[in-house]
């Protein structure tokens, strides 16, 4: 798995081989939320309460909440 610099992960599960991509111009906020196997996380995105099945791609600068991606 990698965690870029400057991503903020509160109350999360990570699971295998995941990507959380996060700059200084652009941090990445994980709260409350769950990433299964096999995941990537565009920079600059923010997931509070999701959960996201294995082998999905979350864009750049999402803005997801409350959500459940199959």
């Amino acid at each position: 798995s990698y965690v870029g610099d400057f991503a903020v992960i509160k109350d999360s599960i990570l699971g295998r081989h995941v990507e959380i991509r996060s700059s200084k111009e652009k941090p990445t906020r994980i709260e409350g939320s769950v990433i299964a196997d096999d995941v990537s996380v565009g920079e600059g995105s923010e997931l509070i309460n999701v959960k996201v099945n294995p082998h999905k791609k979350i864009s750049p600068m999402s803005r997801l909440y409350n959500v459940y991606l199959e």
